[in-house]
């Protein structure tokens, strides 16, 4: 991949940036998200990588003295604030993450309040120097031979260098264990467009991912494993890159290629499947996979095309919670309990999913496996969610919001589309046990000013939110 942006990126380094455009306004509280039932919403990032990893930051993220590129460190805090992040689990490299103590890894000397978790023991760092108020807090974590987040120490080990070793094990299925075992962490199945389904099975993960932008732009992972053309990206890319009045809003970037390729639910309805052929609990989320390496080219707002505030932003994750701790964040992780947002095509209000027993009220949660007498006595509910308005929007027009629910039956590894709705909600009845997920699409009309030049792009339809599943059972366990 970074041979194929070179080109571009060296194209581009020689023209300067005027800096003409405001930079984008801060997404909205996670309190204001008018979240379902009794849970609240936080913002969560499960794979972002800081200076720390060796590719981070154009490779500059640490320098040979071991000083760390505070640019590169500030522009991962300021997207945290921006965006209003609850919580961040790093996922850095191992080559230099097993030379850092567990504070240095949340960067306690950085303004970050280094405070382990008294309940569950988690390295947590707390950062609160926003200037709207927000705090995040941020927790360590590995993407080595296996990745995991959450880490509570190191694994055992005699120094740096075995560390290191032991972090990019070629046994995964015992690597996972260890991290389990030794570092208290949550083991996920990262790239699972690049890997098989034996080695992910190996993993027992707690999820997977259902997107990750790194493999999007990357050109071989493209064509090898996600099935699209390699390089039909970078001509639109290009006209960010080639810029030199800065006549184009960098936070629109993304319309010129953003798709959710169906390689990854492949994958995971394969992953579902249990040697008896019930459904196993794997919850699947979107990740950013954030360096800050791919475009330093600095768009109109005086920032990286690849600013982890513009890919925050992009790729987000709604998490149903009911307390703002980290072990109710693993856990709604782990239970699938919420859905992933594109934030930069606007911030969803109000969206819900889930399946209601009609005589007694009670709910099946997204991320739930309710056991149902049988299909008739319930419903499953998706929620129009709507669009939170921003000043910066052309709010004289307004988006078309899409829903569809998806049906993997038993027994099979292929979804069917059982409902569809356009800016309505949804009301289904089942005729049939199996696994349902909801997917939210949106044509963004009201981008089309903030998207000009290219302002068609706001006529074409976009993935918005992808839920977790609700496996109904009937019967019986």
């Amino acid at each position: 991949m970074r041979t194929a942006l070179t080109l571009c990126v060296l194209t581009s380094l020689t023209l300067a940036s005027c800096s003409t455009r405001p930079r984008a306004e801060d997404l909205p509280a996670s309190a204001e998200l008018n979240a379902p039932a009794s849970w609240q919403i936080i913002r969560v990032l499960p794979h972002v990588h800081s200076p720390i990893s060796w590719d981070a930051c154009d490779q500059k993220g640490v320098s040979e003295s071991g000083v760390i590129n505070e640019s590169c460190l500030r522009s991962l805090l300021d997207g945290l604030c921006e965006n209003r992040v609850d919580f961040v689990f790093l996922t850095d490299h191992p080559d230099r993450l097993s030379q850092y103590s567990l504070p240095s890894l949340v960067f306690s000397d950085w303004g970050v309040n280094w405070s382990p978790d008294s309940n569950s023991g988690h390295a947590l760092g707390h950062y609160g120097q926003c200037s709207n108020g927000h705090e995040s807090v941020i927790s360590p974590g590995v993407e080595g031979s296996v990745a995991a987040i959450a880490l509570k120490d190191h694994l055992i080990s005699s120094d740096s260098e075995s560390l290191q070793e032991s972090y990019e094990a070629s046994d995964l299925g015992a690597l996972a264990d260890r991290l389990r075992s030794e570092s208290g962490a949550q083991v996920f199945g990262v790239h699972p467009e690049s890997q098989s389904l034996d080695s992910l099975r190996a993993l027992q993960p707690s999820w997977i991912e259902s997107f990750n932008l790194h493999a999007l732009m990357d050109p071989e992972i493209r064509a090898g494993a996600l099935g699209l053309p390699p390089l039909s990206v970078f001509p639109s890319i290009l006209s960010f890159l080639v810029d030199p009045y800065d006549q184009l809003n960098p936070d629109s970037l993304f319309l010129h290629f953003l798709e959710t390729p169906s390689r990854y639910f492949e994958i995971w309805n394969q992953l579902l499947r249990t040697e008896g052929g019930a459904f196993a609990r794997l919850p699947a989320w979107a990740s950013s996979d954030s360096h800050e390496y791919l475009l330093p080219k600095k768009g109109a707002d005086d920032r990286r095309l690849d600013a982890h505030s513009r890919l925050f932003r992009l790729v987000m994750n709604h998490l149903l919670v009911s307390e703002g701790t980290v072990q109710a964040v693993l856990e709604a992780l782990e239970e699938g309990r919420g859905w992933s947002v594109f934030e930069s095509l606007g911030t969803p209000s109000g969206m819900d999913f889930y399946w209601l027993n009609l005589a007694s009220g009670v709910r099946g949660e997204v991320g739930s496996s309710p056991l149902i007498g049988s299909l008739t006595e319930g419903v499953l509910r998706i929620q129009l969610p709507q669009v939170l308005k921003a000043a910066s929007l052309q709010w004289g027009l307004e988006p078309e919001i899409r829903i569809r629910l998806w049906h993997l039956p038993e027994n099979e590894t292929e979804e069917k589309l059982v409902a569809t709705s356009t800016d309505a909600s949804v009301e289904y009845v089942p005729v049939a046990s199996g696994s349902y997920r909801a997917e939210v699409l949106l044509v963004p009309h009201h981008l089309r000013g903030w998207a000009a030049p290219f302002s068609e792009r706001s006529e074409q339809v976009f993935p918005w939110i992808l839920t977790n599943r609700i496996h109904l059972r009937v019967g019986g366990p």
